[in-house]
């Protein structure tokens, strides 16, 4: 279950958020961290703006257990990680 949210947020970002250089992942059992690093010049601000637009957007497909993203950033990346309940998958 965890995969599939990561997957699918990824996915997400990838479409809709620009200046992208790459995206790490990690999943563990009810959480999912996601960093996004992008290219020297991009805007934090913009960038921001548009993860946190597509965040709310995509949270709302997840199950109702599912908390709300944290987010911070650094000088170069961006990291969103997602906090859940585990789900249990029978």
């Amino acid at each position: 279950m965890e995969q599939r949210v990561t997957t699918g947020y990824e996915r997400a970002i990838t479409t809709t958020v620009s200046g992208i250089e790459h995206i790490e992942s990690q999943t563990l059992n009810g959480l999912s961290i996601v960093k996004i690093f992008f290219h020297p010049g991009t805007s934090v601000d913009a960038a921001t703006a548009q993860v946190t637009a597509i965040s709310q957007t995509v949270v709302r497909s997840y199950p109702p257990e599912s908390r709300l993203p944290l987010s911070f950033s650094t000088a170069r990346r961006m990291s969103r990680s997602f906090r859940r309940q585990s789900i249990p998958t029978r």
